[in-house]
């Protein structure tokens, strides 16, 4: 099990924000992801007391139950490298200040060390494959005709631009595509060899602008810019307000949720939620995306049948 007490950064207030991002995820399915919940922990000094988050770890028992055959498949997490930048006066290493190095899913090349330290294995370690990684990575870092066609056996494109319509919404920093690259499991599904994306650490939940861009950057973007991958999004972005991301139904859970952690406020995000959707829904119809189906081209003459009815059978 995991206990999350971290918030965004050093911020020092709603630090289990996150909580209501887990019960979306579970409110409009289709996106993976173990039960969460809110609980106290009560530690030895009273200044190290908080609330936390506690939910099962992705690699335990939720990918043997999530999938036919799951605990077969490969999980890695997608993490910076982090490093000190002084020392004391001894000559030691001091945890703060702090830099760091990250990496985009891409072609390193045929080493699976360049690969290790920025996409660890998590489970099947004695195994030690890198390399259906390393065909992502490969896949994603492509240009010209096959780009499309290689994500498509190399990606569960459904459960990602899925999966990214909930991240674009909560206004999700920190994480890849909007930020940093880190706080993302990657799986290998075991039945088709496609990877699925697992959202984790969303601590900087709804903290970009309500009219922030719903695409970020890096390589998965330019697998969303595809026409028929942003028609999905953009598909999941409706469904979900739909859903579950509207104020009707998140303000009696906001405040629900904030009951159990009084010394936070969520005040703020039942008109976050209303913004976020507004504009979602607004850039959507201006790209055309309430448009009627039009037809290019002349239109076809329809064509005789290519059958024959059978004989009425003898009386």
């Amino acid at each position: 099990m995991l206990i999350d007490r971290s918030g965004a950064g050093d911020a020092t207030g709603n630090k289990q924000l996150e909580i209501l991002i887990k019960h979306l995820l579970t409110r409009v399915g289709g996106i993976p992801g173990p039960p969460v919940d809110l609980c106290k922990v009560i530690a030895p000094r009273t200044s190290h007391s908080s609330s936390a988050l506690l939910a099962p770890r992705h690699e335990d028992e939720f990918l043997e139950s999530a999938y036919a055959n799951g605990g077969d498949g490969t999980l890695f997490e997608l993490e910076l490298i982090y490093y000190p930048t002084t020392a004391n006066a001894a000559g030691y290493k001091q945890p703060q200040p702090d830099n760091v190095l990250g990496v985009d899913f891409q072609d390193l090349g045929g080493d699976p060390e360049l690969y290790r330290y920025n996409f660890m294995i998590k489970n099947h370690r004695d195994a030690d494959d890198y390399r259906p990684l390393m065909r992502l990575g490969r896949t994603l870092g492509l240009a010209g005709p096959t780009f499309e066609a290689q994500t498509r056996d190399a990606m569960d494109l459904e459960a990602w631009t899925r999966a990214w319509a909930l991240v674009s919404l909560c206004g999700v920093g920190d994480s890849y595509t909007f930020g940093n690259d880190h706080n993302l499991l990657v799986y290998l599904r075991p039945d088709d060899g496609r990877f699925v994306p697992f959202l984790v650490d969303m601590d900087f939940s709804f903290v970009r602008g309500a009219t922030s861009g719903l695409l970020g950057d890096r390589n998965l973007t330019r697998v969303f810019n595809l026409p028929a991958n942003l028609r999905r999004f953009y598909a999941h972005v409706l469904d979900l307000i739909e859903a579950g991301f509207n104020p009707a139904y998140m303000g009696p859970w906001i405040t629900h949720y904030n009951r159990f952690v009084p010394e936070q406020n969520f005040a703020s995000i039942t008109e976050y939620i209303r913004q976020r959707g507004d504009y979602a829904v607004a850039t959507i119809h201006a790209a055309g995306g309430n448009a009627p189906f039009t037809v290019l081209g002349p239109p076809r003459s329809p064509q005789p049948p290519t059958w024959s009815p059978s004989p009425a059978p003898p009386r």
